[in-house]
């Protein structure tokens, strides 16, 4: 893709676009074809139209529970920064993975509009994965508690 003058995220927008699907990032590689939700206590499962907070939830992780500050609603008014509260060492990684949903049926978008889709549900089949880097995040990113930008 990158190769050909395509960014991952314009590829994964694509994706989305043509075939209706939904993404969902992680920092962890699942491999059972099944997504879950990440809290045991809970059934709710998040997923993305967005292939820019795919990304953004594959490369940074929640890891020692830093918070993430980043719009529902993006667009020109309101560009995609995250700020990061309480970021440690475990937060920015490497690598991570984007899972692709191809089945959207019980998935609701909430808050209406936003880029979040939301199933409640044990268990979510994926269609497949692929693995981004962090410098295919390409938005700005901010440490509050530093006061400096992320590299």
């Amino acid at each position: 893709m990158k190769s050909e003058g395509y960014s991952t995220e314009r590829a994964l927008d694509k994706l989305v676009s043509d075939h209706k699907m939904l993404l969902r990032g992680s920092v962890m590689d699942v491999s059972d074809g099944f997504l879950r939700p990440t809290d045991r206590n809970d059934t709710r499962l998040y997923a993305t139209s967005m292939a820019s907070i795919a990304i953004l939830n594959a490369v940074f992780s929640k890891d020692g529970n830093p918070k993430f500050e980043y719009p529902f609603y993006i667009d020109d008014d309101h560009p995609l920064k995250l700020k990061i509260h309480g970021i440690n060492e475990d937060t920015v990684r490497g690598s991570g993975f984007v899972y692709i949903i191809a089945e959207r049926s019980g998935f609701l978008r909430i808050p209406i509009g936003s880029w979040q889709y939301v199933k409640y549900s044990v268990e979510v089949p994926y269609h497949s994965k692929i693995k981004v880097l962090r410098e295919d995040f390409e938005y700005p990113v901010y440490d509050v508690d530093n006061g400096r930008m992320v590299r």
